[in-house]
């Protein structure tokens, strides 16, 4: 069993919380059902839920096994090949089982992670225990139990997990993100005090959600990640949670994470660029893009890594503007970044949500569009007209969006991420 653990740390599950050394336990028919040969080779669990999943995480840190784990609506024909490519021996935790031909011997330790795909074909990312656990230099403090929305297997998924492990008192609550309101009401349950999340959640949430049951949980303390945080959802959080501590980090599966903000304004403070040796993290800024170099990177990341996130600095402060293989916009030889046409239309007091994109269109190449979700209660109508004037005003004429798309709900992954949207092939004339 690994020191400096807290196995008594409790985890939601039905019917009531158990500890990770339950947990742990739970985990010990499988080792003896299978050949203890398993224990020595790369062994991916297919799990069909949170339980499940943590069942295995609990147990594969107790035997040190070389593991990762995935979510059963992920594991196609195609991916149980790159699976054996890999070296993985495939066990699956719901009794159905499948072992590679050609069965690699583990490195004790070892956690491959899979990535959420949402900027391309889903990658399988190598940590460790000590990558992994960027909690090492957090003292206890506060106790905390924390929804967990994000999709087993994932870097977020994984950080919450060493967050309970490594730190005394700290909960999960693992929920399913089919039915908001449900989770909503299961997290009043369990007497929810704490949650990580990306920001679209909280739109979802804010638009399909009656505001009552939101107050009803009593958060104390609001992590934001895995996109970009825009102030308006910062500002909308503060209203519902007045007492709470709202925070937004920096984090991917490859460099772990990084930047911590918790004054409440979108971006992050100019100063972090300066180089820290007390920090376990570096950043700076090369051609506009962010580069990170970071104690807690995956285990085939040696030094600086270039994020592909485009940043600009703005007085004290540096802001997201979007991706480098994702953002520009050329618009009849103007360029039109995405990001700042985003950020003016969140400020939009009746737009709740916005994505948008490159559209192909004749003799000008491209034209800005754009994806919306209104506030709930606002008409669309005159929505497009409105927002257009409110483009007008603040933005170049070429940057105003001329294609535009009015949602009932959200476009998101698995793992909570507003989905990112390709160049339109359809052309279409500038109104």
């Amino acid at each position: 069993m690994r020191r400096n653990t807290h196995w008594d740390n409790r985890l939601w599950t039905v019917g009531g919380y158990r500890n990770w050394c339950e947990l742990a336990d739970l985990f010990e028919p499988h080792v003896k059902q299978y050949d203890i040969e398993f224990a020595t080779h790369r062994v991916a669990y297919v799990v069909s839920n949170h339980l499940e999943a943590l069942i295995v995480v609990a147990g594969a840190l107790r035997h040190d096994l070389d593991f990762m784990v995935i979510p059963l609506e992920r594991c196609s024909t195609p991916m149980e090949q790159r699976l054996a490519l890999a070296g993985f021996s495939v066990y699956v935790v719901c009794d159905n089982l499948f072992v590679s031909t050609v069965a690699v011997k583990g490195e004790p330790g070892r956690i491959t992670l899979i990535t959420s795909g949402t900027t391309g074909e889903p990658k399988f990312v190598e940590h460790s225990w000590l990558s992994i656990n960027t909690f090492d230099r957090v003292k206890p403090g506060a106790k905390y139990d924390w929804i967990v929305p994000y999709q087993v297997g994932t870097y977020a998924w994984f950080q919450m997990v060493a967050l309970s492990i490594s730190v005394s008192e700290q909960g999960l609550i693992p929920m399913s993100t089919n039915d908001l309101t449900h989770l909503f009401e299961e997290a009043v349950i369990a007497g929810a005090s704490a949650i990580s999340s990306t920001p679209t959640f909280w739109r979802m949430a804010f638009m399909q959600i009656e505001e009552s049951l939101i107050r009803r949980i009593r958060l104390r303390q609001i992590t934001l990640g895995g996109e970009v945080v825009d102030q308006k959802i910062l500002d909308a959080l503060r209203m519902q949670y007045p007492m709470a501590r709202v925070s937004h980090i920096f984090a991917s599966s490859e460099v772990g994470a990084c930047i911590v903000v918790n004054d409440g304004l979108a971006g992050f403070p100019a100063k972090l660029l300066q180089h820290d040796d007390t920090r376990t993290w570096q950043i700076r800024i090369d051609q506009g893009e962010l580069w990170v170099r970071s104690r807690y990177a995956a285990s085939d990341v040696i030094d600086w890594i270039n994020t592909g996130d485009l940043v600009t600095h703005n007085g004290d402060r540096i802001f997201f503007v979007g991706r480098s293989d994702q953002t520009m916009i050329n618009i009849g030889g103007n360029k039109a970044y995405p990001g700042d046409i985003e950020r003016l239309l969140l400020s939009h007091p009746n737009l709740i949500w916005c994505r948008v994109y490159a559209h192909k269109a004749p003799l000008l190449g491209y034209l800005a569009a754009a994806d919306v979700c209104l506030r709930p209660g606002c008409e669309i109508t005159e929505a497009e007209k409105i927002l257009t004037q409110y483009c007008e005003i603040h933005l170049p004429d070429y940057a105003v969006p001329r294609i535009w798309q009015f949602l009932d709900n959200i476009p998101v992954t698995d793992n909570l991420k507003a989905e990112l949207k390709c160049v339109q092939n359809r052309t279409c004339s500038a109104r």
